[in-house]
């Protein structure tokens, strides 16, 4: 419609001070008649990467120690899997727990990463490798049926999430069907 108007402006060489109130009014902006342009809304800070304390860090490995899945503790040592928890603790912000905590939003991980996201450097069998956070995450927590499910997607394939954020590591957000996330 603004096109239209340009063109039949245009096309009738109206002039002065007609046209040029009517171009203002179907701006994008009412405001621009007069003038004013509405301040555009700040877009939202990205929390602030809060440290927890290694006495916390601790703690919280000690706690989700005692959810780790058995098929972990057939495959992974346990210094592995003290090692892997402990990164986990101290990579991601002080208030925030992608396994235990309230599904009130995303997990953000704030370590290593790579072009297919979050990663984290584990020994395996003796070899140090990177390993994606969320892939690692769903082996050592997600229940029977979850990991069956996804087990079936493509080996080398990142995991999606259902809340679209490259960085979130939140359990809850692993999406469980392939077309979900991005």
């Amino acid at each position: 419609t603004h096109a239209r108007f340009k063109l039949f402006c245009n096309y009738l060489a109206l002039s002065g001070f007609f046209c040029r109130v009517m171009m203002k009014c179907c701006s994008e902006s009412p405001f621009a008649l007069w003038g004013e342009q509405p301040k555009p809304k700040p877009k939202p800070s990205k929390p602030a990467f809060r440290r927890r304390p290694e006495k916390e860090v601790q703690q919280l490995v000690e706690l989700w120690q005692t959810y780790v899945h058995p098929r972990a503790r057939e495959v992974l040592s346990d210094e592995t899997i003290d090692e892997f928890l402990s990164q986990l603790g101290r990579n991601i912000s002080l208030k925030d727990d992608p396994v235990l905590g309230k599904d009130d939003g995303c997990v953000i991980w704030h370590g290593n990463q790579d072009d297919d996201g979050p990663q984290i450097t584990m020994s395996v069998q003796g070899t140090d490798k990177a390993h994606s956070v969320t892939r690692v995450l769903a082996f050592m927590f997600a229940d029977d049926d979850s990991f069956e499910t996804l087990k079936t997607f493509p080996k080398d394939a990142t995991f999606s999430n259902i809340c679209h954020h490259r960085n979130c590591i939140r359990l809850t957000h692993i999406a469980m069907d392939n077309s979900e996330g991005g």
